[in-house]
């Protein structure tokens, strides 16, 4: 794991920019290290997702969440370094926009030049547009962008016996990364 990685974990967690929002990052959990993932892979989703349990614990996996780290943990992506392109958790019904994006950029950007990826795995339409326009903008353009369904919409519409198959499609696209 960087050095920097856990300090950066620290001024995330205390940021205020969002009003009404309190930042949430990808735990070390049932075998995946999570945000503090240092692989050259990084997984983004356009903003954290909230347990539908109903529980609010920071470290709460819904059970999207819990198959998603199953299947990263069984198809070798354990230590890839998890995020979102926003950090605070919101109702499901609220949607990012520039605002939020832009109060994260700077996160987003430190995560870039510390964990150095190789390849983004977008969770989702919706971040695979973003970062399409995104990672040229920011000079990273060199950097390998692939799609996967979002684990919550695998969960959501009855696809997770089609999910460890989208998984094992990555394996292969990203077998030298």
């Amino acid at each position: 794991m960087n050095a920097s990685m856990p300090d950066l974990k620290k001024r995330i967690e205390g940021c205020s920019k969002c009003k009404n929002a309190k930042p949430w990052l990808f735990p070390k959990k049932e075998g995946v290290d999570g945000f503090l993932g240092c692989r050259k892979i990084m997984f983004v989703g356009d903003r954290p997702s909230r347990p539908s349990t109903g529980k609010s614990g920071d470290d709460e996996l819904d059970n999207a969440t819990r198959l998603f780290y199953k299947l990263l943990k069984h198809k070798g992506f354990a230590d890839a370094h998890l995020t979102d392109l926003t950090k605070c958790r919101r109702k499901v019904k609220d949607t990012v926009g520039f605002e939020e994006i832009s109060n994260c950029l700077e996160h987003f950007k430190e995560e870039l030049n510390t964990i150095k990826p190789m390849a983004i795995v977008a969770l989702g339409h919706k971040p695979y547009t973003i970062l399409e326009f995104l990672l040229p903008a920011l000079g990273k353009a060199d950097i390998q962008l692939e799609r996967i369904t979002h684990y919550s919409y695998a969960k959501r519409f009855k696809r997770q016996d089609k999910y460890p198959k989208e998984f094992d499609e990555l394996q292969r696209k990203l077998r030298k990364v």
